[in-house]
């Protein structure tokens, strides 16, 4: 599978399928992984390195959406790197200090 036409999901299980239907993206998902699914939540890396693994990619193959801190970290500590959005109630100081690549 090629980064060009791939994409996983990542969320609890409940939101998970929430998400994904509801924003009629089902069908360009390739990969969903809940975090009931892995050991350790963000800010560990484990979600992220499920993800990977489904997809058989690299981290420096794809790269991560999050809107928190704790997603720009876990996917960093899987060599993804991350755009960051708006819409988790952090400050864009405080996504860039986490290493968001870009911030929007």
């Amino acid at each position: 599978m090629s980064p060009d036409d791939c994409a996983a999901f990542v969320a609890r299980r409940p939101r998970l399928s929430q998400a994904v239907h509801g924003v009629s993206v089902g069908d360009a998902i390739d990969a969903t992984v809940s975090a009931d699914e892995v050991a350790r939540s963000k800010p560990a890396g484990d979600i992220f390195a499920a993800a990977l693994a489904k997809l058989h990619l690299p981290g420096a193959a794809v790269r991560a959406i999050g809107d928190t801190p704790h997603d720009v970290r876990a996917a960093a500590r899987c060599g993804i790197e991350t755009v960051a959005v708006l819409s988790g109630g952090f400050a864009a100081a405080e996504l860039r200090a986490a290493g968001a690549a870009a911030i929007y």
